[in-house]
Protein backbone atom coordinates (compact mmCIF):
# COMPACT_ATOMS: atom_id res chain seq x y z
CA UNK A 1 0.00 0.00 0.00
CA UNK A 2 1.04 3.67 -0.90
CA UNK A 3 2.64 5.82 2.35
CA UNK A 4 1.21 9.13 3.73
CA UNK A 5 4.17 10.50 1.75
CA UNK A 6 3.67 9.06 -1.56
CA UNK A 7 -0.13 10.40 -1.67
CA UNK A 8 1.09 13.91 -0.95
CA UNK A 9 3.48 13.85 -4.11
CA UNK A 10 1.76 16.37 -6.59
CA UNK A 11 -0.34 17.73 -3.99
CA UNK A 12 2.53 20.67 -2.66
CA UNK A 13 1.01 24.00 -2.08
CA UNK A 14 -2.60 22.70 -2.13
CA UNK A 15 -4.76 24.87 -0.20
CA UNK A 16 -6.31 23.49 3.24
CA UNK A 17 -8.44 25.36 5.33
CA UNK A 18 -8.25 24.56 8.94
CA UNK A 19 -11.17 25.80 12.02
CA UNK A 20 -10.10 24.88 15.70
CA UNK A 21 -6.97 25.74 14.58
CA UNK A 22 -5.52 27.03 17.91
CA UNK A 23 -6.36 24.19 19.53
CA UNK A 24 -4.10 21.38 20.85
CA UNK A 25 -5.03 18.87 17.89
CA UNK A 26 -5.51 22.53 15.53
CA UNK A 27 -2.33 23.67 15.68
CA UNK A 28 0.09 20.72 15.26
CA UNK A 29 -2.02 20.07 12.42
CA UNK A 30 -1.21 23.11 10.27
CA UNK A 31 2.33 22.91 11.75
CA UNK A 32 2.24 19.69 9.69
CA UNK A 33 0.33 20.65 6.67
CA UNK A 34 3.10 23.43 6.31
CA UNK A 35 5.97 21.02 6.45
CA UNK A 36 4.09 18.35 3.83
CA UNK A 37 4.04 21.25 1.24
CA UNK A 38 0.25 21.94 1.86
CA UNK A 39 -0.97 26.06 1.95
CA UNK A 40 -2.64 25.88 5.46
CA UNK A 41 -5.18 29.03 6.42
CA UNK A 42 -7.16 28.96 9.25
CA UNK A 43 -10.51 30.05 10.49
CA UNK A 44 -10.92 32.60 13.54
CA UNK A 45 -13.21 33.47 15.72
CA UNK A 46 -10.68 36.43 16.96
CA UNK A 47 -8.39 38.56 15.53
CA UNK A 48 -4.87 37.14 16.11
CA UNK A 49 -1.66 37.39 14.16
CA UNK A 50 -0.57 33.86 12.38
CA UNK A 51 2.11 33.57 9.42
CA UNK A 52 -0.68 31.85 7.39
CA UNK A 53 -3.48 33.01 5.81
CA UNK A 54 -6.68 33.87 8.33
CA UNK A 55 -10.45 34.37 7.67
CA UNK A 56 -12.48 35.36 10.05
CA UNK A 57 -15.95 33.50 11.39
CA UNK A 58 -18.63 33.31 14.23
CA UNK A 59 -20.48 30.27 14.50
CA UNK A 60 -22.49 31.87 17.28
CA UNK A 61 -23.17 34.75 15.60
CA UNK A 62 -23.87 32.70 12.02
CA UNK A 63 -21.15 34.90 10.60
CA UNK A 64 -18.92 33.68 7.73
CA UNK A 65 -18.27 34.79 4.34
CA UNK A 66 -18.73 32.18 1.44
CA UNK A 67 -15.86 34.30 -0.51
CA UNK A 68 -13.31 32.82 2.17
CA UNK A 69 -14.20 29.05 1.46
CA UNK A 70 -13.37 29.44 -2.18
CA UNK A 71 -10.40 27.62 -3.77
CA UNK A 72 -9.26 25.04 -1.42
CA UNK A 73 -8.81 21.48 -1.92
CA UNK A 74 -9.66 20.17 1.45
CA UNK A 75 -11.19 21.94 4.69
CA UNK A 76 -10.78 20.28 8.04
CA UNK A 77 -13.17 21.06 10.87
CA UNK A 78 -12.09 21.05 14.35
CA UNK A 79 -14.22 23.41 16.32
CA UNK A 80 -16.00 22.50 19.44
CA UNK A 81 -16.61 23.10 22.90
CA UNK A 82 -13.95 21.71 24.88
CA UNK A 83 -15.94 18.37 26.46
CA UNK A 84 -13.32 17.76 28.94
CA UNK A 85 -13.08 21.43 30.23
CA UNK A 86 -15.26 22.21 33.24
CA UNK A 87 -18.04 19.96 35.04
CA UNK A 88 -20.81 19.36 32.59
CA UNK A 89 -23.32 21.70 34.13
CA UNK A 90 -26.62 22.14 31.74
CA UNK A 91 -25.14 25.35 30.11
CA UNK A 92 -22.14 23.49 29.54
CA UNK A 93 -23.45 20.25 27.75
CA UNK A 94 -25.80 23.18 25.51
CA UNK A 95 -22.37 24.88 24.51
CA UNK A 96 -20.36 21.41 23.32
CA UNK A 97 -23.63 20.44 21.85
CA UNK A 98 -24.38 23.50 20.05
CA UNK A 99 -20.89 24.95 19.46
CA UNK A 100 -20.98 21.73 17.09
CA UNK A 101 -24.25 22.07 15.51
CA UNK A 102 -23.80 25.77 14.68
CA UNK A 103 -20.04 26.00 13.37
CA UNK A 104 -20.93 22.71 11.45
CA UNK A 105 -23.84 23.96 9.65
CA UNK A 106 -22.71 27.49 8.91
CA UNK A 107 -19.47 25.92 7.75
CA UNK A 108 -21.78 23.59 4.99
CA UNK A 109 -23.98 25.92 4.09
CA UNK A 110 -21.20 28.50 3.31
CA UNK A 111 -19.73 25.49 1.44
CA UNK A 112 -23.53 25.72 -0.65
CA UNK A 113 -22.54 28.80 -2.08
CA UNK A 114 -19.11 28.57 -3.16
CA UNK A 115 -18.52 27.72 -6.64
CA UNK A 116 -15.07 26.09 -6.49
CA UNK A 117 -16.15 23.77 -3.93
CA UNK A 118 -13.55 21.84 -1.96
CA UNK A 119 -12.95 17.76 -2.81
CA UNK A 120 -13.23 16.64 1.02
CA UNK A 121 -14.28 17.48 4.26
CA UNK A 122 -13.18 16.10 7.18
CA UNK A 123 -15.35 17.08 10.25
CA UNK A 124 -14.17 15.87 14.09
CA UNK A 125 -16.29 13.56 15.82
CA UNK A 126 -15.37 11.46 18.79
CA UNK A 127 -15.74 7.66 19.35
CA UNK A 128 -18.27 9.13 21.63
CA UNK A 129 -20.47 8.05 19.05
CA UNK A 130 -20.54 4.27 20.18
CA UNK A 131 -21.59 5.06 23.61
CA UNK A 132 -20.91 2.29 26.46
CA UNK A 133 -20.17 -1.01 24.90
CA UNK A 134 -18.10 -2.81 26.93
CA UNK A 135 -15.94 -5.56 25.02
CA UNK A 136 -17.48 -5.17 22.02
CA UNK A 137 -15.38 -4.36 19.25
CA UNK A 138 -16.27 -1.42 17.42
CA UNK A 139 -15.19 -0.55 14.13
CA UNK A 140 -17.26 1.82 11.76
CA UNK A 141 -20.31 0.08 11.17
CA UNK A 142 -21.67 0.22 14.31
CA UNK A 143 -24.67 2.13 15.18
CA UNK A 144 -24.51 4.84 17.40
CA UNK A 145 -25.20 4.30 21.13
CA UNK A 146 -27.09 6.07 23.96
CA UNK A 147 -25.58 9.23 25.84
CA UNK A 148 -24.69 12.76 25.66
CA UNK A 149 -21.81 12.31 23.60
CA UNK A 150 -22.94 9.44 21.22
CA UNK A 151 -25.98 12.06 20.81
CA UNK A 152 -23.57 15.21 20.17
CA UNK A 153 -21.82 13.01 17.70
CA UNK A 154 -24.97 11.70 15.95
CA UNK A 155 -26.15 15.37 15.82
CA UNK A 156 -22.67 16.37 14.95
CA UNK A 157 -21.99 14.10 11.65
CA UNK A 158 -25.41 14.96 10.21
CA UNK A 159 -24.85 18.26 10.13
CA UNK A 160 -21.35 17.26 8.01
CA UNK A 161 -23.22 14.43 6.25
CA UNK A 162 -25.07 17.51 4.59
CA UNK A 163 -21.97 19.09 2.31
CA UNK A 164 -22.20 15.29 0.52
CA UNK A 165 -25.54 17.22 -1.24
CA UNK A 166 -23.18 19.60 -3.25
CA UNK A 167 -20.98 16.60 -4.63
CA UNK A 168 -18.01 17.16 -1.64
CA UNK A 169 -16.09 13.74 0.08
CA UNK A 170 -17.30 13.87 3.66
CA UNK A 171 -14.99 12.06 6.32
CA UNK A 172 -16.05 11.91 10.10
CA UNK A 173 -12.96 11.92 12.57
CA UNK A 174 -14.38 9.82 15.20
CA UNK A 175 -11.26 10.52 17.18
CA UNK A 176 -10.05 8.36 20.01
CA UNK A 177 -7.99 9.94 23.34
CA UNK A 178 -4.81 11.69 21.49
CA UNK A 179 -1.98 11.18 23.43
CA UNK A 180 1.03 13.92 23.46
CA UNK A 181 4.06 14.51 25.64
CA UNK A 182 3.25 17.74 25.69
CA UNK A 183 -0.76 18.48 24.81
CA UNK A 184 -3.77 16.90 25.26
CA UNK A 185 -5.42 14.66 28.69
CA UNK A 186 -1.59 12.60 29.24
CA UNK A 187 0.40 15.63 31.16
CA UNK A 188 -2.77 16.18 33.05
CA UNK A 189 -2.24 12.33 33.75
CA UNK A 190 1.12 12.47 34.72
CA UNK A 191 1.49 13.96 37.45
CA UNK A 192 -0.14 11.66 40.10
CA UNK A 193 1.54 8.49 38.05
CA UNK A 194 4.79 10.58 38.74
CA UNK A 195 4.00 10.84 42.87
CA UNK A 196 3.24 7.31 42.80
CA UNK A 197 -0.49 7.60 43.45
CA UNK A 198 -1.12 7.04 39.67
CA UNK A 199 -3.87 3.89 38.86
CA UNK A 200 -6.77 2.57 37.47
CA UNK A 201 -10.33 4.42 37.45
CA UNK A 202 -12.72 2.04 39.09
CA UNK A 203 -12.18 -1.36 38.98
CA UNK A 204 -9.91 -0.82 35.36
CA UNK A 205 -12.10 -3.04 33.06
CA UNK A 206 -13.41 -0.26 30.47
CA UNK A 207 -11.37 -0.06 27.19
CA UNK A 208 -9.58 2.91 26.56
CA UNK A 209 -9.21 3.59 22.53
CA UNK A 210 -6.39 5.55 22.35
CA UNK A 211 -3.89 7.40 19.63
CA UNK A 212 -0.68 9.50 19.79
CA UNK A 213 -0.78 12.94 17.95
CA UNK A 214 1.86 11.70 15.37
CA UNK A 215 -0.58 8.93 14.43
CA UNK A 216 -3.95 11.73 14.52
CA UNK A 217 -1.78 13.44 12.34
CA UNK A 218 -0.83 11.18 9.68
CA UNK A 219 -3.93 9.56 9.56
CA UNK A 220 -5.69 13.18 8.91
CA UNK A 221 -3.24 13.47 5.88
CA UNK A 222 -3.87 9.87 4.82
CA UNK A 223 -7.77 10.31 4.73
CA UNK A 224 -7.32 13.70 3.37
CA UNK A 225 -5.65 12.21 0.28
CA UNK A 226 -7.61 9.04 -0.49
CA UNK A 227 -10.29 9.59 -2.40
CA UNK A 228 -11.08 5.84 -1.88
CA UNK A 229 -11.92 6.52 1.99
CA UNK A 230 -15.24 8.79 3.11
CA UNK A 231 -17.75 8.45 6.08
CA UNK A 232 -16.69 7.67 9.38
CA UNK A 233 -13.16 6.80 10.24
CA UNK A 234 -11.88 5.43 13.71
CA UNK A 235 -8.75 8.15 14.70
CA UNK A 236 -7.39 5.18 17.84
CA UNK A 237 -4.75 2.61 17.85
CA UNK A 238 -5.43 -0.63 16.87
CA UNK A 239 -4.59 -1.99 20.39
CA UNK A 240 -7.19 -0.40 22.68
CA UNK A 241 -6.47 -1.73 25.98
CA UNK A 242 -8.19 -1.58 29.59
CA UNK A 243 -7.98 1.44 31.54
CA UNK A 244 -6.08 -1.07 34.15
CA UNK A 245 -3.83 -2.25 31.03
CA UNK A 246 -3.25 1.40 30.44
CA UNK A 247 -2.31 2.91 33.98
CA UNK A 248 -0.13 -0.54 34.12
CA UNK A 249 1.78 0.21 31.10
CA UNK A 250 2.45 4.10 31.93
CA UNK A 251 3.62 3.37 35.37
CA UNK A 252 6.20 1.25 33.82
CA UNK A 253 7.46 3.79 31.77
CA UNK A 254 7.58 6.25 34.30
CA UNK A 255 9.07 3.56 36.58
CA UNK A 256 6.50 4.09 39.55
CA UNK A 257 3.54 1.66 40.64
CA UNK A 258 0.10 2.13 39.64
CA UNK A 259 -1.58 0.83 41.80
CA UNK A 260 -3.95 3.16 43.71
CA UNK A 261 -7.63 3.06 42.47
CA UNK A 262 -10.00 5.97 42.20
CA UNK A 263 -12.97 4.24 42.85
CA UNK A 264 -16.27 4.90 40.57
CA UNK A 265 -18.60 6.51 42.79
CA UNK A 266 -15.06 9.53 43.93
CA UNK A 267 -15.01 10.54 40.41
CA UNK A 268 -19.06 10.36 40.06
CA UNK A 269 -19.43 12.71 42.77
CA UNK A 270 -16.98 15.49 41.84
CA UNK A 271 -17.46 15.26 37.88
CA UNK A 272 -20.98 13.66 37.61
CA UNK A 273 -21.99 13.14 34.01
CA UNK A 274 -18.84 13.53 32.59
CA UNK A 275 -17.12 11.31 34.54
CA UNK A 276 -19.45 8.66 33.58
CA UNK A 277 -18.87 9.30 29.53
CA UNK A 278 -15.38 10.38 29.39
CA UNK A 279 -13.56 7.87 32.16
CA UNK A 280 -16.17 5.09 32.98
CA UNK A 281 -17.44 4.66 29.95
CA UNK A 282 -15.65 1.64 27.79
CA UNK A 283 -15.16 1.95 24.56
CA UNK A 284 -13.07 -0.66 22.10
CA UNK A 285 -13.07 1.18 18.71
CA UNK A 286 -11.08 -0.69 15.96
CA UNK A 287 -9.82 1.65 13.33
CA UNK A 288 -10.57 -0.35 10.15
CA UNK A 289 -11.23 2.37 7.95
CA UNK A 290 -7.34 2.78 7.93
CA UNK A 291 -6.34 -0.67 8.28
CA UNK A 292 -8.48 -1.31 5.28
CA UNK A 293 -6.61 0.85 3.26
CA UNK A 294 -3.17 0.46 4.28
CA UNK A 295 -2.52 2.56 6.70
CA UNK A 296 0.40 2.08 8.95
CA UNK A 297 0.97 3.64 12.65
CA UNK A 298 3.75 4.57 14.12
CA UNK A 299 2.27 3.91 17.68
CA UNK A 300 0.34 0.60 17.63
CA UNK A 301 0.71 -0.53 21.08
CA UNK A 302 0.65 1.28 24.29
CA UNK A 303 3.94 0.14 25.93
CA UNK A 304 6.02 1.68 22.90
CA UNK A 305 3.62 4.40 22.40
CA UNK A 306 4.18 5.20 26.68
CA UNK A 307 7.83 4.70 26.00
CA UNK A 308 8.26 7.15 23.19
CA UNK A 309 6.08 9.87 24.60
CA UNK A 310 7.59 9.51 28.25
CA UNK A 311 11.50 9.63 27.53
CA UNK A 312 11.14 13.22 25.63
CA UNK A 313 10.25 14.60 29.20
Amino acid sequence: MDSVHDRLVGMENSRVLVSGSTGFLGTALVAVLKEAGFSPARLLRSQRSFPEETFPWNPAESRLDPAHLEDFEAIIHLSGENVADGVWTRDKKHKILQSRIDSTRLLVEGLRRVSKKPAVLLCASAIGWYGNRGTEILPESEPCGRGFLADVAREWEKEACRAKEYGIRVIKLRLGLVLDSYGGALPRILTPFRLGLGGPLSDGSQYVSWITLRDTLNAILFLMTSTKVEGPANLCAPGPVTNAEFSTQLGKALNRPALIPTPAFALKLSLGDMAKELLLSSIRAEPKALLDQGFEFQDPKIEGAFQTLVEVL
